[in-house]
C-alpha cells in the first residue's frame, strides 16, 4: 500500500510539474519582443491592415489580399508601445468586436488585447437597448459605437485607461465605396485639441509625420518652389510654418506602404491649399480650417498597386474641413481617387488601404509628432 501511494504521488507530482512547465503557451499572449519606443511604423501598419482584412473577410480573402496571420497581428497590436499605439489598439478591438458580432468570432483575440467582449456587449445593450438588434447586424455602425465607448470602458494591464492625449471620437462611419470607376472616402471625427494643433497636424506638409502611409522615405511630403527640367522636385527651403494659412502651392508626395496588405506606392505632385478663416456661424465668431488638394498639372509621376504595375492616377483630390462644435473640433474628410485601370479601382487591396487611411483621421488630427 505504501509503495502504491508513493508511486501515485510521484505520478501526480510529475503531472503537475509538466502542466506548469510543459504546456504550450497561448500564442496570443506570447512575450513581447518590441524595440524600445514601439514597433517601427511599417510593422504597426502591417498589423492594423491585417486585423482589418481578417475582420472584413473572415472566411476567405479576395484575390490580391495577402496579410500576416491574425495571431501575429494581435500580438503586435497588444505589445506595441509606440506613438499612438493605444489608439491603434482601440481601433483593432472595435473592428474585431463589430465584425465578429460581439463574440461570435474573435473573442479570444479581443480578450488577448485586454478586454472581455462580454463587457462590450453589455455596454452596447445598456446604451442602445432599442436599436441593439439592428446594431449587432450592422458592423459598420457597431464599430463606431464600440470605438467610442472603449476609452472609458477599458483599463490596460498598467492600470491606465485607454484614453490618451489623442482624444478623438468617430462621428460618422468611415465610408469607402468603390464603383469600379473610382474610390471615394468619406469620414468624420472630432477631437478635443485646439484648432492650432489640428491645423498643424493636418497641414499637407506634415502628412509624412502624422500618417503611416507616407512613412517609408525620410521626406515624403513637402512644399516646392518648382521642378527641375527633368521633373524632379525642388524643395522650398523656407516653407510657411505648419498650420499657417498659405495660398495654393505645389507639394511633392510619396504615398507608399511596402508591407503585407498594402503593396502600393504612388509618387505625385499635388496642388494644395490651407486656409484659416473666421467662422461667422458661431457666436462669438471662431475660426475654421479648410485644406484642399488635387493633382497638379502633369502631377502623376509613377505608381503601382499590388500586381498592377504601373498604374496611373487620373484623379487624386479631396478636402478636409474643421470647425468648432460643443467645445470640440469637428473634422470632415473627403477623398476621391481614380486610377487608369478599372481593375485597380475595384480591387480589394485599394478598399483595404483607403479604409485604413480613413480610420487614421483621428490619429492624424492630433499626432503632433516632431518633424
Amino acid at each position: 500500500m505504501t509503495r502504491s501511494l508513493s508511486g501515485r504521488a510521484t505520478l501526480i507530482t510529475v503531472a503537475l510539474l509538466c502542466f506548469a512547465s510543459c504546456r504550450s503557451e497561448d500564442p496570443l499572449r506570447a512575450d513581447c519582443a518590441v524595440p524600445r519606443g514601439g514597433l517601427p511604423p511599417a510593422q504597426s501598419l502591417e498589423a492594423v491592415l491585417s486585423i482589418r482584412a481578417h475582420a472584413y473577410w473572415p472566411e476567405e480573402f479576395p484575390v490580391g489580399i495577402d496579410v500576416i496571420s491574425l495571431e501575429n497581428a494581435v500580438v503586435r497590436a497588444r505589445c506595441d508601445e509606440g506613438v499612438l499605439a493605444r489608439s491603434r489598439l482601440r481601433r483593432a478591438i472595435a473592428l474585431l468586436a463589430a465584425y465578429g458580432k460581439l463574440g461570435e468570432r474573435y473573442s479570444n483575440e479581443i480578450d488577448a488585447l485586454g478586454i472581455d467582449v462580454g463587457l462590450i456587449e453589455d455596454k452596447v445593450r445598456q446604451l442602445h437597448p432599442v436599436t441593439f438588434p439592428i446594431l449587432r447586424e450592422n458592423p459598420v455602425l457597431l464599430e463606431v459605437v464600440v470605438v467610442n465607448l472603449l476609452p472609458e470602458l477599458m483599463t490596460l494591464d498598467s492600470g491606465k485607461k485607454l484614453t490618451t492625449a489623442c482624444d478623438w471620437r468617430q462621428e460618422v462611419p468611415a465610408h469607402v465605396p468603390s464603383s469600379g470607376t473610382s474610390v471615394k472616402v468619406h469620414t468624420s471625427v472630432s477631437v478635443a485639441h485646439s484648432l492650432d494643433d489640428v491645423a498643424e497636424s493636418l497641414d499637407p506638409q506634415r502628412w509624412d509625420n502624422c500618417g503611416t502611409f507616407w512613412d517609408p522615405p525620410e521626406k515624403a511630403a513637402y512644399l516646392l518652389t518648382g521642378r527641375t527640367s527633368t521633373n524632379l522636385p525642388i524643395e522650398d527651403p523656407n516653407p510657411p510654418p505648419h498650420g499657417d494659412s498659405y495660398s495654393r502651392r505645389e507639394l511633392y508626395e510619396y504615398f507608399g506602404c511596402g508591407v503585407k496588405g498594402c503593396d502600393t506606392s504612388f509618387e505625385n505632385y499635388l496642388s494644395v491649399l490651407l486656409r484659416r478663416v473666421p467662422d461667422t456661424t458661431q457666436t462669438p465668431p471662431t475660426e475654421k480650417l479648410l485644406v484642399t488638394y488635387g493633382l497638379a498639372n502633369n502631377g502623376w509621376v509613377r505608381g503601382r498597386i499590388g500586381s498592377i504595375d504601373p498604374v496611373g492616377v487620373e484623379i487624386d483630390s479631396g478636402h478636409m474641413r474643421v470647425w468648432e462644435q460643443s467645445n470640440r473640433r469637428m473634422i470632415y474628410a473627403y477623398k476621391n481617387v481614380r486610377f487608369d485601370s478599372a481593375a485597380a479601382n475595384g480591387m480589394a487591396q485599394a478598399i483595404l488601404l483607403y479604409s485604413e487611411l480613413a480610420a487614421q483621421l483621428g490619429e492624424m488630427a492630433c499626432c503632433l509628432k516632431s518633424p
